[in-house]
């Protein structure tokens, strides 16, 4: 007998120490709140709550402003002739570009994305841009809008294309604007605008790959 009890305990065995409550639900799957945390979920911020918490918090706001208001601040410098860089940066200051960029950059890292929408006379937002017939004074404005106010088409899935997996186009709706009140004049619209009530359909941007 002593030998057999001998040779049950040489065999290894294996020890866990585990805290279970049956009554509480501790250690058991499905009722135990502190097991719910063992794996990563995405739940991202809507931007109502990124926009409060921007205005309300001033950590928040420094985080998005900072970093682009110091990659604007100091803004850039034009290698051009004389005359050729007092209308560039005529343009710029007509324009608020720098100012554009920075909100442009602010909104990115707020709502995880921006846009800059360009309206250039003679081309139409459904046309890839023609650089090469863009002339003095063809540029209009340039707006910013965030993500969200802006709709990315279905992606590129052709994996011989240079722009693999990039949108294939971006969505606007087109709103259409209330009539004034009263004897209100209304707001022009621009000869590069869309009807009211239409999509606006901009291409992306198929720069040179080289």
């Amino acid at each position: 007998m002593v030998n057999v009890v001998k040779k049950v305990l040489n065999f290894p065995t294996r020890v866990a120490d585990d805290f279970t409550n049956f009554l509480k639900g501790f250690g058991q799957e499905g009722r135990d709140v502190t097991l719910a945390h063992r794996a990563w979920f995405e739940q991202p911020l809507d931007p109502g709550e990124l926009h409060a918490m921007y205005r309300d918090n001033w950590l928040a706001r420094k985080i998005c402003d900072l970093p682009a208001f110091d990659s604007t601040r100091a803004w850039r410098h034009w290698h051009a002739e004389d005359d050729q860089i007092e209308k560039l940066e005529k343009c710029e200051r007509d324009l608020n570009l720098q100012r554009h960029m920075f909100d442009a950059m602010r909104k990115a890292r707020l709502y995880g994305g921006a846009a800059l929408v360009m309206g250039i006379e003679g081309q139409k937002f459904q046309d890839e841009l023609d650089v090469e017939a863009v002339g003095e004074g063809d540029l209009k404005f340039v707006h910013v809008v965030a993500r969200w106010m802006i709709a990315a088409g279905p992606r590129i899935r052709d994996v011989t294309s240079p722009w693999f997996l990039e949108p294939n186009y971006y969505m606007r709706p087109n709103v259409a604007v209330a009539p004034p009140i009263g004897e209100v004049e209304p707001v022009p619209t621009s000869s590069l605008g869309q009807k009211e009530g239409q999509p606006l359909y901009i291409p992306t941007p198929r720069g040179s790959c080289g």
